[in-house]
């Protein structure tokens, strides 16, 4: 599962938490996203979390194509730190990466 945070990474009151729910984090308020009509829009929820989580595991396994699962999942593990009951990290790309290419 995936929970969503604000712009000061701190849990949004609609998330998800708990390690049944959560595992890791992303953010969820304010995204900027595309809207129907050629405009944009900001939005709210743990769908954007999910869905920014979901391009970051391709990207990764796009840097480490013969990557497991359980590769995939420790590497999230080792995003940036937030506590909060949201798993152990929420979504940063550069240090899930970094962490990756070595191990």
């Amino acid at each position: 599962g995936v929970g969503s945070t604000n712009t000061l990474d701190v849990r949004s009151s609609f998330s998800n938490f708990d390690v049944s729910s959560a595992r890791t984090s992303a953010p969820g308020e304010a995204v900027v996203t595309v809207f129907p009509g050629n405009h944009y829009a900001g939005v709210w929820g743990t769908s954007f979390s999910t869905a920014l989580v979901s391009g970051g595991v391709a990207i990764m396994v796009g840097a480490r194509p013969s990557a497991k699962v359980s590769d995939i999942a420790d590497s999230l593990d080792h995003g940036f730190k937030i506590a909060q009951a949201m798993g152990d990290a929420r979504l940063d790309l550069v240090r899930s990466i970094q962490y990756l290419k070595k191990n």
